[in-house]
């Protein structure tokens, strides 16, 4: 008797919904001006399959020549075991399984897009936007769109996008090249052609604005969706979720002191080292960042004097210090290592104690911020705080980092709690509203 999930979808049979025009140039990805306008004829052309098909899993395209050194591919083989086939295999009914209960519970909408260097990126869409009586969208949670970029060894079939749906989004997920039927390889300029032709999707052919699009990146899926957030934008918002600031100092950490002199070769000023921290300060919009206390992959217990190391608060401090350069730096580094170091009802205490202390601090950032961060794009870097005193900046220092930074108990791969899942704080929206 054939197993109730036996359901399968042939993504070689499905017609090409989209091909992504090559809007990247330069090693570092830059994306040339035009890619976020909408193309009718696509629209039009578009096709979207339902459900009444058969699975089978592409052969991943080789493509010699797109990394400098063999080295470096077999990193990105490496940091990316979701392109191996022993774990694809092992997961294959899990995936069959989630792919059609995203496909017929919540009538999603798997699509075929081809990216601009050939490769054939798998993706489901469930959109759940509401029209107004007078044609226009209502507003509600479902008028905005979670893009989710996975981990890596995760697929959307079984990742982020029920969480999105959950907290009432509607969802976008894609398969990074290699992984299950997405075809390619996991490298870094592969995964950004991926990432730029889903958000051409979106914005071409399923017609969502930018500004209601958020890119939800979970572990090292913060890559792709920081680097789409600096070519995009105008969307609503980043949604990082258990994300390092690059990889090379993760790495170490986890190998303490073995093999450094080859991590650093394959990984150091490299394309391969994914750092997610500089990317992010050439993004100015709204950012949350969410970190779990017990993350034993982007943290670790170093021992001695350093404790638990957590490479999520190292991103965190990379975005306050780079927005707020005269707010976090040198003098208020203490107070924030204390709070980050904390992982429990005592970090709002400390937060509190400040606010009695000093009521009025935050409404002098408010103040600013109300004036300078206007869509859309906000003023950063913000320079304001040099003349304050110490106390002063050290309350509004755990101010920001309390606005960005949300934390839950969990391990790495516990599921992000649906709760925690909201539209990024965005001050220029927040603030003008207030009289």
């Amino acid at each position: 008797m054939a197993h109730r999930y036996d359901y399968q979808v042939d993504f070689k049979d499905l017609e090409v919904a989209y091909t992504a025009r090559d809007c990247l140039t330069g090693d570092d990805g830059t994306r040339t001006s035009g890619s976020s306008e909408v193309d009718k004829e696509k629209h039009r052309e578009v096709r979207l399959s339902s459900v009444d098909d058969k699975i089978t899993r592409s052969v991943p395209v080789k493509r010699p020549g797109t990394s400098r050194f063999g080295i470096q591919r077999l990193a990105s083989r490496l940091s990316h075991p979701g392109s191996w086939k022993g774990i694809q295999e092992s997961l294959t009914e899990a995936i069959e399984k989630g792919r059609f209960e995203l496909a017929t519970k919540y009538d999603g909408k798997r699509a075929k897009l081809k990216t601009a260097d050939g490769n054939l990126i798998d993706t489901m869409c469930v959109d759940r936007r509401t029209m107004s009586l007078d044609g226009t969208q209502s507003g509600a949670r479902g008028d905005f769109l979670m893009i989710c970029c996975e981990g890596n060894s995760c697929f959307y079939e079984i990742g982020n996008m029920t969480i999105a749906l959950t907290a009432g989004f509607s969802a976008f997920g894609w398969n990074t090249p290699g992984f299950c039927c997405s075809t390619g390889v996991p490298e870094p300029e592969q995964v950004r052609r991926a990432i730029d032709t889903v958000m051409q999707y979106a914005l071409n052919v399923l017609q969502f604005d930018e500004a209601n699009i958020v890119l939800f990146g979970y572990s090292i899926g913060g890559y792709p969706a920081t680097w789409a957030a600096t070519q995009y934008p105008k969307i609503r918002g980043l949604f990082l979720d258990a994300c390092f600031d690059e990889l090379l100092p993760l790495v170490q950490l986890h190998l303490q002191g073995k093999m450094n002199s080859l991590t650093e070769m394959v990984l150091k000023n490299q394309d391969t080292n994914l750092n997610i921290a500089e990317l992010l300060k050439r993004y100015r919009g709204p950012v949350t960042i969410v970190r779990r206390d017990r993350d034993n992959i982007i943290g670790k217990n170093a021992g001695g004097s350093s404790g638990y190391v957590n490479h999520t608060n190292r991103l965190l401090k990379s975005l306050l210090v780079s927005r707020y350069p005269d707010i976090v730096n040198k003098d208020t580094f203490p107070i924030l290592e204390e709070w980050l170091n904390l992982y429990d009802a005592t970090q709002a205490h400390l937060l509190e104690h400040f606010h009695v202390k000093c009521p009025v601090c935050p409404a002098f950032l408010d103040d600013y911020l109300r004036e300078h961060c206007r869509e859309p794009e906000m003023d950063f870097p913000a320079l304001i705080g040099k003349e304050w005193d110490l106390e002063m900046r050290e309350h509004v220092t755990l101010y920001l980092a309390n606005r960005h930074l949300k934390t839950f108990s969990g391990d790495h791969v516990s599921y992000l709690p649906s709760r925690l899942l909201q539209l990024p704080w965005d001050p220029s929206r927040v603030f003008s509203k207030r009289s």
